[in-house]
């Protein structure tokens, strides 16, 4: 497994004995596990992460779309404006 040293330097480890875990919890808070019940805890965690990223894929998407739509309709009224400028200079230059 891979042991964290610092948050960006992980060192090679073995475990002596399996029976008990300390599991990362979050915020810095480790607790003592079964290995059963850390196994459980991991998947209910990975299962929570995998729904999370699955909503904000989502998210994204639509998002996406509307950062699509804005764009599209300040082309549109670019592109008017300055057919507009033209017609006006045309205009100006009879």
């Amino acid at each position: 497994m891979m042991v964290p040293l610092t948050s960006s330097l992980y060192v090679d480890g073995k475990m002596g004995k399996a029976d008990k875990l300390l599991v990362d919890v979050g915020t810095g808070y480790y607790i003592e596990m079964s290995t059963g019940r850390a196994q459980k805890f991991c998947e209910k965690r990975v299962k929570l992460l995998s729904d999370n990223a699955t909503k904000v894929e989502k998210v994204i998407k639509e998002k996406r779309k509307y950062l699509e739509n804005v764009t599209v309709t300040m082309q549109q009224k670019l592109y008017k404006l300055q057919l507009e400028k033209a017609e006006a200079e045309a205009k100006a230059g009879q």
